[in-house]
C-alpha cells in the first residue's frame, strides 16, 4: 500500500526529490509492524510528522537548533508530545538505551557528518534486533541538475580544483556557476 502524502506538506513545500524519497520510506515502513521510530537528522519534522500519521511512535533528533524550532512548530499541530524532537548530534546517540527503536531513518544526513566512525555502531546498538534501518545517501550526480549551492559545490569539488592545480583563475567560473 502506498500512502498518499499531501505534496504541499512535505519537504519544503515543493522539492520533488524529498517528496519522492518520503513516499519510498513510507511504502517500505508500511510492511513492518508499527513501533518506536527515530529519525536522525529530522530537520523540520516532515518525515516524522508523516510517519506518525500512519501509526509510528516517532522521535527525531537534529544538530541544528533552527531545525528543531521548525520541527516543533510544524509538529505542534500533529503530535501531542513536547519531547518528540531533541537537539542531538548523530554522533551522540549515547542518550538512547540499547534496543530501544523498532526503526531508524537517516535521510540525507551523511554529507553533514564530519566523523562517522561510531555512528553505525551506535545505530545498531539502539536498534532492536529485528528492527529496520533506512538510510539515504547523497547522489552527487543529482547535484549537477539542482542548479543551487549543491551544483556549485559539485563543480568546485570536481572541476574547479583541477583548474586550481594548474593555476588557472577560477573565481569567475565559480561566480558564473553561483549566478546561474
Amino acid at each position: 500500500m502506498l500512502y498518499k502524502i499531501n505534496y504541499l506538506d512535505s519537504y519544503n513545500k515543493g522539492y520533488g526529490g524529498n517528496y519522492d524519497r518520503l513516499k519510498i520510506v513510507i511504502n517500505k515502513l508500511s510492511h513492518y509492524q508499527k513501533g518506536r521510530l527515530l529519525d536522525i537528522g529530522c530537520g523540520p519534522g516532515y518525515v516524522i510528522g508523516e510517519l506518525s500519521k500512519i501509526g509510528w511512535d516517532v522521535n527525531g533528533i537534529d544538530s541544528s537548533k533552527g531545525m528543531i524550532k521548525q520541527a516543533e512548530k510544524y509538529l505542534s499541530n500533529t503530535i501531542n508530545n513536547e519531547n518528540v524532537v531533541q537537539l542531538c548530534s548523530a554522533n551522540k546517540l549515547e542518550r538512547f538505551d540499547d534496543n530501544s527503536f523498532d526503526a531508524i531513518t537517516m535521510l540525507g544526513v551523511m554529507p553533514y557528518i564530519k566523523d562517522d566512525s561510531e555512528i553505525y555502531t551506535n545505530i545498531f546498538r539502539i536498534l532492536k534486533k529485528d528492527g529496520v534501518f533506512i538510510i539515504s545517501q547523497q547522489n552527487e550526480l543529482f547535484d549537477l541538475f539542482t542548479f543551487n549551492d549543491y551544483t556549485v559545490n559539485f563543480f568546485k569539488k570536481h572541476f574547479v580544483s583541477i583548474l586550481d592545480e594548474h593555476q588557472i583563475d577560477t573565481s569567475s567560473i565559480t561566480e558564473s556557476i553561483s549566478n546561474f
